[in-house]
């Protein structure tokens, strides 16, 4: 597998959708690429992220109430 961020998802998301069928089968198809079967990304902001961010909304929520992938949902979870 590899790892996926938020800048590398957002430069995906700029290019044509032919270059970026060409991008995830270099990575995912067994056929034409590497053949990764799962991919990982960063919980929270991280030096390839867009910003410094966090998944909890709330710096002293304990529970995780605030706790949310919103920011995933544009490019990160597509992929």
């Amino acid at each position: 597998g590899g790892s996926f961020t938020e800048s590398s998802a957002d430069l995906l998301l700029q290019m044509s959708p032919a270059k970026q069928q060409r991008i995830l089968e270099a990575y995912f198809s067994e056929d034409v690429g590497l053949g990764f079967s799962m991919g990982r990304f960063h919980m929270g902001s991280c030096d390839f992220s867009l910003g410094n961010w966090s998944c909890v909304k709330e710096p002293e929520d304990a529970e995780l109430k605030s706790f949310t992938i919103e920011r995933y949902k544009r490019s990160i979870l597509p992929m």
